[in-house]
């Protein structure tokens, strides 16, 4: 077995085995003993499939994913224990997913919400993004004030204009070779009524009175993936994992700071097309 590690969190670890790139197998590290990731890997697929699955405006772009259970004494087992896993059980579970930008071997980050997959000749890219609180139930922009207060220097929202959130996301970057059809395919994606950051909007609304669920749909990742052969645009959402409890408490003291942030630092609340919110 023959294991290239593609991407990395702070709880799972993203590999390839033995060279096929068409999927990819993803490892928790989330705790320090394999039984305890093994049941949250199992727990966590249970609750994608019976519920996460079944949220009307986004379930159908949810990732298709399985378990795979390997065993433990190989090279996925080795990378686990190397992040400090001990191993105390015969197979670990992974989740194992479409490898959702395969044929992009150029990767730029753009920013901390933002990251760029494109191959040499830039006729296949695959934009990757956080889009975060999209509903908001503040009298201010979680988002932008968020943003503020970590002083990311970010010019932009979600809830904006499309043609500003792909002008400050992609255009102010230097050296990004993208296509204008990218651009332009993209924008008309992003005006349509039923484009992710709608779906997730309404997803997020529906889920309001149950933080759990609430609290995953503000942390998913988009994947919109780009051809200029067919000019078509597939959409899918990952990460949507199941947020130990544990971290209630940094997200209460997170809205506390910023409630209490004096008024001229905070940023209005504010509906899709940066239209602003009259309460």
């Amino acid at each position: 077995m023959v294991v290239s590690i593609v991407g990395r969190g702070n709880a799972n670890i993203v590999c390839v085995v033995d060279h096929d790139y068409t999927e990819v197998y993803r490892i928790s590290v989330r705790f320090g003993q394999l039984s305890a990731n093994n049941t949250y890997v199992q727990d966590n697929y249970k609750y994608i499939d019976s519920v996460v699955r079944n949220i009307g405006p986004i379930g159908d772009l949810l990732v298709p994913m399985r378990i795979q259970a390997v065993p433990a004494i190989s090279e996925l087992g080795d990378l686990a224990k190397s992040e400090g896993v001990a191993i105390d059980e015969e197979y670990m579970s992974c989740i194992v997913m479409p490898h959702l930008y395969a044929q992009q071997n150029i990767y730029k980050k753009l920013d901390h919400f933002n990251r760029v997959h494109f191959n040499e000749a830039c006729d296949l890219v695959t934009w990757e993004f956080k889009p975060k609180w999209l509903y908001q139930s503040t009298d201010y922009c979680r988002n932008c004030s968020h943003n503020a207060w970590k002083g990311r220097g970010i010019g932009y929202c979600f809830l904006d204009e499309p043609s500003v959130i792909l002008h400050e996301v992609f255009e102010t970057q230097q050296q990004l070779p993208l296509p204008r059809e990218f651009l332009d395919d993209i924008t008309k994606y992003l005006s349509a009524p039923d484009n992710i950051l709608q779906r997730l909007y309404a997803a997020q609304l529906q889920a309001k009175d149950d933080l759990a669920l609430l609290m995953i749909l503000r942390d998913v990742t988009c994947f919109l993936s780009w051809s200029q052969k067919t000019r078509e645009i597939s959409v899918k959402v990952v990460d949507v994992d199941l947020k130990p409890m544990e971290k209630l408490g940094h997200w209460k003291s997170t809205e506390a700071a910023l409630s209490s942030l004096p008024n001229g630092m905070k940023r209005q609340r504010h509906d899709f097309g940066g239209t602003t919110h009259i309460n």
